[in-house]
């Protein structure tokens, strides 16, 4: 009998098991990174709207708020004697504005409220899921 025929192949032993558990955590983790970044890329979108959205609300409360003192000096101009037509449309004008800062502050609220990273907590529940002990195992 041959030396080299009666040798089996030897069995891996712990520094391939410490490879391979390496390995499948690099995999883990580089493929939960990617997911990160893709979410990231869509909360940048959202972020930059509710920006939009509060950057409107802000110029059109600040407008309202100036064709509003501009009435209330209107009416008082038309209360010590003058016309009540200016200071009527003045003030209707900033009564507007505050109305149309009402609507996009509704719209900034609902868009705040959205989850942002949907996919990733979703991918971590399921993690969560799988890493519970079964008892039917």
């Amino acid at each position: 009998m041959n030396n080299a025929e009666s040798r089996t192949p030897p069995k891996p032993g712990i520094l391939a098991a410490l490879r391979g558990f390496f390995a499948a955590v690099t995999s883990y983790l580089s493929a939960r990174l990617r997911l990160l970044g893709t979410e990231l890329r869509h909360a940048g979108g959202h972020f930059a709207l509710l920006g939009i959205f509060a950057g409107a609300l802000a110029v059109l409360a600040f407008v309202g708020y100036l064709l509003l003192v501009l009435a209330a000096v209107f009416a008082l101009a038309a209360i010590i004697g003058g016309r009540y037509g200016a200071a009527l449309g003045t003030l209707i004008a900033g009564l507007l504005h505050f109305a149309a800062g009402g609507v996009i502050f509704v719209l900034l609220r609902r868009k705040a409220r959205e989850p942002v990273f949907r996919e990733t907590i979703e991918e971590l529940k399921k993690d969560q899921q799988c890493l519970k002990p079964n008892p039917n195992r």
